[in-house]
C-alpha cells in the first residue's frame, strides 16, 4: 500500500505534519448511462477515497496547528453539466466529507480547508478533447446533444488558469 509505505517513510522522519495537501484528481467525461462501472469506480478511488485513505492514515501526525487541505471542484457546487457525472459525482462526495470532517476537527482545533477552484493547466484536462471524441463515436443514444453541448466543454478549456495561481492561494492559506 503506497499510503501505508509514505507514512513509514515520514515517521522516520518526523512525528507531525504541519499540512496535508490533497490536490488530487481525474475527470472522465462520460454518459452516466453509457459508460462503465470500472471508470466510475477509478474516479471514486481517486478523487475521494485516496483523500479519505490518506486523511485518516496521516491524521496522528496532526495536531491544533495543523491543517487539511483538500481540493474539490466547482462541480460539486452547481448543478453539472451532462457527461460530467462521474467527475461531479464523486467531487460532490469529497465536498460532503470535507464539511464533516471540517466539523468534527473544529473539536480538536485542526483546520480543514476546502478550496473549491475552477479548470487550472494541468493534466486533470489534458484528455478531455480525446474522451470526448471517444464519447461522440461510441455513443448509441446521446451523438446529437454531445455535439451541441461542445461548446460549453470549449469554453472551460479555454478559461483555464495556471497552476501558479493555485499555489499561491495554497501558500496564502498556509
Amino acid at each position: 500500500n503506497d499510503i501505508a509505505s509514505l507514512y513509514e517513510q515520514i515517521k522516520l522522519i518526523t512525528n507531525h505534519l504541519d499540512v496535508i495537501i490533497n490536490l488530487v484528481g481525474i475527470f472522465k467525461f462520460q454518459s452516466l448511462v453509457e459508460g462503465n462501472e470500472e471508470d466510475f469506480r477509478k474516479c471514486f478511488e481517486i478523487n475521494f477515497f485516496s483523500i479519505y485513505k490518506l486523511n485518516k492514515k496521516m491524521f496522528d501526525l496532526l495536531d491544533e496547528t495543523s491543517r487539511i487541505i483538500n481540493m474539490s471542484s466547482e462541480e460539486a457546487i452547481y448543478s453539472p453539466q451532462p457527461f460530467v457525472g462521474y467527475y461531479a459525482i464523486t467531487k460532490c462526495t469529497l465536498d460532503m466529507y470535507n464539511d464533516v470532517l471540517r466539523r468534527e476537527c473544529n473539536y480538536l482545533n485542526i483546520k480543514v480547508i476546502k478550496i473549491i477552484a475552477g479548470s487550472f493547466k494541468t493534466n486533470l484536462l489534458t484528455k478531455v478533447e480525446e474522451e470526448y471524441q471517444s464519447l461522440v463515436k461510441n455513443s448509441k443514444l446521446f451523438v446529437t446533444p454531445l455535439t451541441k453541448l461542445r461548446h460549453l466543454m470549449d469554453n472551460e478549456l479555454n478559461k483555464n488558469h495556471s497552476p501558479d495561481k493555485l499555489a499561491k492561494l495554497v501558500i496564502k492559506i498556509l
